[in-house]
């Protein structure tokens, strides 16, 4: 088993975590929003001190790859492309939404679902949604879709979050994403080689991006 550093960035949720042969050993996060930039190379840098290690000492660093904010995105990958530097750590690109439906598979499975619908809110009514079968295998292209207008069917299991004042409980697996499900799923992708050069690491942004206007 490997010792893997895992980033979650793609959202609200700043996270890292230290997952050392299939157990998390270090985890911070910080859930107050928009912390990213403050926060993840800290979290890092306690990590590695809690642990007493460097980061030669890592096999892999995993990173949310997108689809997600754009801005979290881009502190994400800029850090985990610096660790990997020269690709000592291998760099592991997490795509999350195969990551949400990932942590929903077992939940899905036992419900007696066959399809998983995975979402990530997006900007106001919009959200990111990909499908998958139970091996986790998309059977979709990501999509953009207005909540307000979609049209939720049964036959998926639905997995994620998505904000929605006129249905409760759309989801039936309803949690952000954190570092910890980052980790285990890179540790699956580090059994199979799913590697990435640094160098050729760019997020997966889908949507184009939105400037928010500040309150004045």
């Amino acid at each position: 088993m490997a010792n893997i550093l895992a980033l979650e960035s793609s959202g609200a949720i700043c996270s890292a975590c230290l997952i050392i042969s299939g157990k998390i050993r270090t985890k911070y996060a910080d859930m107050n929003g928009n912390t990213h930039d403050r926060l993840l190379a800290e979290f890092i840098r306690r990590i590695l001190e809690d642990n007493k290690m460097k980061v030669e000492n890592l096999d892999a660093v995993a990173v949310s790859a997108g689809p997600g904010s754009f801005t979290g995105l881009r502190i994400g990958a800029s850090l985990a492309k610096a660790l990997c530097f020269d690709n000592q750590p291998k760099l592991i690109s997490v795509p999350t939404l195969n990551a949400i439906a990932f942590a929903a598979k077992e939940m899905a499975n036992s419900s007696n679902f066959n399809k998983i619908a995975a979402t990530i809110q997006s900007y106001k009514d919009q959200f990111y949604l990909q499908y998958f079968d139970m091996e986790l295998n998309p059977i979709s292209e990501i999509s953009i879709e207005q909540v307000s207008e979609y049209q939720f069917n049964d036959e998926y299991f639905y997995a994620g979050y998505i904000k929605n004042e006129k249905q409760n409980h759309i989801n039936k697996y309803e949690q952000a994403l954190d570092s910890e499900v980052i980790a285990h799923f890179a540790e699956e992708m580090f059994d199979k080689n799913e590697f990435i050069k640094s160098e050729e690491f760019t997020p997966l942004y889908v949507a184009e991006f939105v400037v928010k206007q500040g309150k004045s």
